[in-house]
């Protein structure tokens, strides 16, 4: 979710695929360390975001409130971490959940990274939830 050329702070992937693997290579030439000795672990979590007021229930960005993290104007910590199973439970509980035009259960995804995400509405306000699944990790 950090944004460096954004004017305002949108809900996001954690650690999409093409930021992981640029890490990773960094890392390797940085440190001369051969990638066969390397063990990549991925969290069983994901992130729920609280939209800005005026955010559509349907809306595919979510404006988030800036919380600045070493000297990024975005972070995570504007969301709260869900466990896996918990996002699983309310994407499939049809309850205030916008399946824009998917069939239930079925997140909606981002079309650059393919990591899935889906917005629900709690106590009128509008949340837009992200997390990584067996797709968005192919990429």
């Amino acid at each position: 979710s950090q944004l460096l050329d954004s004017p305002g702070c949108l809900a996001g992937a954690n650690a999409p695929i093409p930021g992981m693997i640029q890490g990773l290579q960094r890392y390797i030439q940085s440190y001369h360390i051969d990638p066969s000795k390397l063990i990549l672990g991925v969290p069983w979590y994901g992130y729920k975001y609280p939209c800005l007021p005026g955010t559509q229930p349907n809306a595919t960005y979510c404006p988030i409130r800036q919380v600045p993290f070493r000297g990024v104007n975005c972070s995570d910590a504007a969301g709260k971490e869900i466990a896996y199973g918990t996002m699983l439970q309310t994407l499939r509980s049809n309850q205030n959940v916008d399946y824009h035009g998917n069939s239930k259960g079925v997140p909606r995804r981002n079309t650059a990274t393919h990591d899935p995400y889906f917005n629900t509405v709690e106590e009128a306000v509008v949340y837009q939830y992200w997390f990584d699944d067996a797709i968005s990790l192919r990429y």
